[in-house]
């Protein structure tokens, strides 16, 4: 079982927790409840602090001294290490317990940093931070420790992985991992390799699989990448990434944005063919995308992160031509979701690259936007200044409603955006599924 290739994320949060658990006395116990209330008293529910004796970690702050226990800031001393310090103590998960070594939220903070630093650590207990490698080294020398990582996926939903032997060495090792055990997960962690060889034989790969509601229906019924044949394709299979998972699954994806790894400024070959790892960041390619949609009737999702928010639109009859007619939108159907109209205005509009200019238009916008896309049944230019315009001259320029294909996190109408103004977007997916 491989881990979800769905790498971007808002929220990633590492902890630990001893599986052998120490004890602690009723004294110690009395005098953590005492210094509890005082705090409790003082208007202070979040920082507790322990004294004068201290637990090993967050495990017996919870497990042996106290019944119930709120997670927040405590004093920890692992054995062996020369001073207490304070660690956030996980009490919200799996019975609680945790010791949180690493918090991501918003990029608040620069991880990018020296080997002190992660020695030491850095950061704000209260956001994102890293508690360093030489406490985490104490730590998980002086018991069996387990590891959980939680991940809220770019879908929104939580995925968690276990490790339940995890240990790292100390300074003069290099801080290596020396184990980690056994691996398990959630299911929205994991995607499988449908039984079919890797490079889709044809001889291998059932005929009745012409999109991911086929290989839905067959068993296979998490996300993952699998081999299809549409109807009328007279090439070998292809590999696709079918999505599972969000909104009843059997959606076939045809595009993925995640942290601009891949460039989507691309000519009309490759944007007939397809670019990228159905994997991670990719085009399907609009020769595939013509031949799925022809198939029968599809329903198109688009589901997209912008502001650490997730979002989405639906259409129920999304449908494109074949190459001669310049792979064409041909229908789009009616919309339902929370944002605004992704395809607004793309209906009957050509499909255009940088060296295929079919907008229509006075401008080539698919080089101004830089990607390839149906540019040119949403145009306008402006004086004054908005963030998905491109520059010519002393004009600004916008030639789509929405351009998911443009540079990653790009500038001046070169950044992916949807409907106006939603620009910089974190994460897009674009996919279909059939409905009749």
């Amino acid at each position: 079982m491989a881990v979800s290739t769905h790498p971007f994320t808002f929220l990633l949060v590492a902890v630990v927790r001893t599986i052998l658990l120490g004890s602690c006395s009723a004294e110690v116990n009395s005098q953590f409840t005492s210094a509890n209330r005082a705090f409790e008293e003082q208007g202070s529910p979040f920082f507790f602090y322990r004294e004068p004796d201290y637990p090993r970690d967050c495990s017996e702050v919870g497990g042996s001294c106290f019944s119930s226990v709120s997670s927040g800031v405590y004093l920890i001393k692992p054995d062996g290490y020369e001073e207490p310090f304070e660690a956030y103590c996980n009490y919200d998960i799996d019975a609680g317990g945790w010791t949180v070594i690493i918090r991501r939220l918003d990029g608040s903070i620069d991880f990018n940093r020296t080997w002190s630093d992660h020695k030491e650590g850095f950061g704000f207990l209260s956001g994102e931070f890293w508690l360093g490698n030489d406490k985490l080294s104490y730590l998980t020398n002086q018991a069996v420790y387990e590891l959980r990582v939680d991940i809220v996926l770019d879908n929104g939903t939580l995925c968690n992985m276990t490790y339940d032997r995890f240990r790292i060495n100390d300074e003069w090792g290099d801080y290596t991992l020396s184990t980690v055990g056994t691996f398990d997960s959630n299911v929205a962690c994991r995607w499988t390799e449908q039984n079919n060889p890797f490079d889709c034989n044809p001889r291998d790969v059932p005929t009745s699989f012409t999109d991911c509601n086929d290989v839905y229906d067959a068993g296979y019924t998490q996300d993952g990448v699998y081999c299809i044949h549409p109807a009328g394709w007279n090439d070998p299979p292809f590999k696709v990434f079918c999505n599972m998972s969000i909104d009843g699954g059997s959606w076939t994806v045809f595009q993925r944005r995640v942290n601009g790894s891949t460039n989507f400024y691309r000519n009309w070959n490759e944007y007939k063919e397809g670019f990228g790892d159905v994997k991670h960041e990719f085009w399907l390619g609009n020769e595939k995308l013509y031949y799925m949609t022809q198939q029968a009737t599809y329903e198109y999702r688009l589901d997209f992160v912008w502001s650490s928010s997730p979002y989405y639109n639906k259409y129920s009859n999304f449908r494109i031509d074949i190459e001669n007619n310049k792979y064409r939108v041909t229908s789009v159907g009616t919309r339902t979701g929370n944002r605004a109209d992704s395809l607004y205005n793309v209906r009957n509009i050509p499909f255009s690259t940088y060296d295929h200019d079919n907008d229509g238009q006075s401008y080539n916008c698919a080089e101004g936007h830089r990607s390839g896309w149906w540019h040119g049944g949403f145009f306008y230019t402006y004086t004054s200044t908005y963030c998905e315009f491109f520059q010519r001259g002393t004009t600004k320029v916008i030639c789509s409603n929405a351009n998911l294909n443009g540079d990653y996190n790009g500038s001046n109408g070169e950044s992916i955006f949807d409907h106006s103004s939603y620009c910089n977007q974190k994460y897009a997916e674009m996919k279909i599924r059939r409905i009749s």
